[in-house]
């Protein structure tokens, strides 16, 4: 007697789902040099005003921590190093009194930060270091497949020395900048 007085019973197929706004990270640039300014900003949809929470994992995410006082949508590194190399990501919530309850909260997707190392030059000088009028010597750093040179006398670029070594014929204070293949 379906409607009716009895024992009828109607069940309906309900779904639940978690309602989980889309998260992107977008970095600065994608091979940080150590010493640049560099940041993650997390872009959220869905929320008219998210909470943020950071967070750093350095065991290949099987755990993560906070990052202290950093709860807004940017995460700022103003020269970033070694010691910042990890997975990031970012909790969001709905507004700030939820984002600590882990039902109320989503995570992004991680992001592998890779901090690139700068080259450092060490300068050899392969002969004398006092140069008589019409001699010279030569100024050598290690050659490394990859980089790139640039010689510099009294803060001055040294026009076409971009060579590993640098045959001088004249006194002054010579410096080298050497950059790796991601411009480090």
């Amino acid at each position: 007697n379906p409607g009716g007085c009895g024992n009828d019973l109607a069940i309906d197929d309900i779904s639940l789902k978690l309602c989980e706004p889309p998260i992107s990270i977008a970095s600065s640039t994608p091979q940080p040099c150590e010493g640049q300014s560099y940041s993650l900003n997390a872009q959220v949809t869905g929320f008219s005003s998210p909470a943020f929470q950071w967070q750093k994992s350095i065991d290949n995410g099987n755990t993560w921590i906070d990052i202290n006082a950093q709860t807004s949508s940017t995460l700022q590194f103003s020269a970033i190093s070694g010691i910042d190399n990890g997975l990031y990501r970012v909790l969001v919530a709905p507004n700030r009194t939820s984002i600590t309850n882990e039902n109320c909260r989503t995570a992004s997707t991680p992001v592998n930060v890779n901090v690139n190392p700068l080259p450092t030059p060490g300068i050899s000088l392969l002969g004398d270091s006092i140069i008589c009028n019409g001699s010279t010597t030569l100024l050598s750093s290690n050659q490394v497949s990859g980089f790139t040179y640039q010689w510099y006398k009294n803060d001055t670029i040294i026009q076409n020395a971009n060579d590993s070594t640098l045959l001088v014929n004249s006194t002054g204070i010579y410096s080298l900048s050497i950059s790796n293949a991601l411009g480090c």
